[in-house]
């Protein structure tokens, strides 16, 4: 398994989660149609996270593109379907899957997430909801709508003013927000330089962790949403040149279906 910078404890907790995952959808694949049946929503939903997780590993394994796009795509369309049966989801995990979708190249999968009522997710923190709103404008070639969503941004990252009582964990999360703002900021005005300037701060943030954590979720080895903004990018015109392993570019080359 290729470490990029993963300390060695991180990686045997990492495999001892994939192994745990891969007997989990083994189990869910004989249960699936009873789970569909019964309408149980949080059974998609966990299976949709082991399987993103899993294609993350499959990559630090070297397995083919195919394979990990594949798992990647099967994982977004289990969690649409956990939506569809009522899976009460948030702003987070609807941002964190819009951009999966786009790494997917999945268009459909992508313009359902777009598509979603807010009602469906009401709930949950701002910047996910506003990046997700901002990605949803770069899809349908929507700039005025992304202009928006990003002069709301640069309030909400940089005038807010500071917070004494802000712990480790919030000043963490405040500097991916300003971070992920500079990289919609840059993708929209087309400035490659500075996009690839802020993939490569992003990617010395961003820990395999996440800070923000998810319900179903411990580790996550490659950056997804930094990997779907490149795909924003690319769907906006701009030749992104990044050497990050937590961002393989390769994921976002054509592959067979």
């Amino acid at each position: 398994m290729s470490t990029f910078l993963i300390e060695k404890s991180t990686l045997v907790l990492i495999e001892y989660e994939a192994n745990r995952a891969n007997r989990f959808i083994s189990q869910c694949e004989i249960a699936r149609k009873q789970a569909f049946e019964f309408k149980d929503a949080k059974f998609f939903v966990g299976l949709a996270y082991q399987r993103a997780f899993l294609s993350q590993v499959c990559y630090l394994q070297g397995a083919s593109t195919d394979l990990i796009i594949d798992l990647l795509r099967q994982a977004v369309s289990d969690f649409l379907i956990g939506l569809e049966l009522g899976y009460p989801t948030e702003a987070i995990e609807i941002n964190n899957w819009f951009y999966r979708s786009l790494v997917a190249n999945d268009n459909s999968l992508s313009h359902f997430l777009a598509s979603l009522p807010a009602e469906v997710w009401s709930y949950g923190e701002t910047f996910p909801r506003f990046q997700a709103y901002w990605g949803f404008a770069q899809l349908r070639r929507q700039p005025d709508e992304a202009m928006k969503c990003l002069d709301f941004l640069y309030g909400w990252c940089f005038e807010s003013g500071d917070d004494p009582e802000e712990n480790e964990e919030d000043q963490q999360i405040n500097q991916l927000e300003q971070n992920g703002y500079h990289i919609m900021h840059a993708i929209f005005t087309r400035d490659t330089d500075s996009a690839v300037q802020y993939l490569h701060e992003r990617s010395r943030l961003r820990p395999i962790i996440p800070p923000e954590g998810t319900r179903y979720e411990l580790f996550q080895p490659l950056d997804l949403l930094g990997l779907g903004l490149c795909a924003i990018a690319k769907h906006s015109g701009l030749s992104i040149n990044l050497n990050e392993p937590s961002i393989p570019l390769i994921l976002l080359r054509p592959h067979g279906k």
